[in-house]
């Protein structure tokens, strides 16, 4: 079964450096590097995704889905880190969100399969610190997870809520039309 892992390295430049060093050095993961990119932060805090790494046509995982991932693990909203956290664990979430700091950039990898040896060992010289999710299953099975990890089923409570909400704005409009058209009849008479 498959994994995401991530390399982080210090430098805004480095991991995509790393990344084509990887690529230049031989085909020997080519395969895992057909499911990558990389990921850096500015000095001024701002994420940046570089181009996925490979030809579409080897590409397992839908398009977008690199920055979809990347907003889930690292962009703080209400109830994002929760979802990002139900797909792959609290542990994995924080450490890469404390990780990718400020002038540091990463690896991102899909891999298919466990991560081979020589892989982990090369990103390791590199410079990299690896995070890794454990077991997450194919690509396809992946974006299913963590796509349903993200869909938020509103509460009863919410649900009431928002339908009072929408019912006291069409009385509130219904009295301000009909306020108007006691208004046109009286100026027409």
């Amino acid at each position: 079964m498959g994994e995401i892992l991530v390399a982080v390295f210090d430098g805004a430049e480095r991991a995509a450096l790393a990344l084509e060093e990887l690529r230049v050095a031989g085909a020997s993961h080519a395969g895992e590097l057909a499911e990558a990119c990389a990921l850096r932060r500015d000095p001024d805090g701002r994420l940046r995704l570089e181009v996925p790494i490979g030809a579409p046509e080897r590409r397992r995982l839908p398009h977008g889905f690199w920055h979809r991932l990347v907003e889930h693990l690292l962009v703080r909203r209400d109830g994002l880190p929760a979802a990002a956290e139900r797909c792959f664990g609290p542990e994995f979430c924080e450490a890469v969100a404390e990780a990718v700091g400020r002038d540091r950039s990463a690896i991102l990898l899909h891999l298919e399969k466990p991560a081979p040896a020589p892989l982990l060992a090369e990103l390791e010289a590199l410079g990299g610190r690896l995070l890794r999710t454990g077991e997450t299953g194919s690509g396809e099975e992946l974006v299913r997870r963590l796509e349903e990890a993200l869909i938020e089923v509103p509460s009863a409570r919410d649900l009431a809520s928002a339908a009072e909400a929408v019912e006291a704005v069409r009385q509130r409009a219904a009295e301000e039309l009909r306020r108007l058209e006691l208004k046109r009849q009286r100026a027409a008479e």
